[in-house]
């Protein structure tokens, strides 16, 4: 959506006004630190929807990639970030 209309999202959404109203207090970094994780975000989806196997669908669906996951335990968020090797 951003990029449609060439605004990061801060503004769109108008976060350093939240911040100014509820903490007093410049909102510049938190607006700085959202931005990069929208696009970080919006950039991991996008490549994973990308990705095909070889009979050329889509290995991914949005729906896939925003489900909720459990990540209460070390081990099942170590798996949820493909890490591979054994805990010891």
């Amino acid at each position: 959506m951003s990029q449609q209309i060439h605004q990061p999202p801060s503004v769109i959404l108008r976060l350093n006004q939240w911040v100014e109203t509820t903490y007093q207090m410049d909102g510049w970094w938190t607006c700085i630190q959202f931005d990069r994780a929208v696009t970080y975000l919006g950039g991991w989806v996008e490549n994973k929807l990308l990705e095909r196997d070889k009979e050329g669908h889509a290995i991914y669906t949005l729906e896939q990639l925003l489900a909720e996951k459990d990540t209460s335990s070390a081990a099942a968020f170590l798996e949820l970030v493909g890490y591979d090797d054994e805990l010891e």
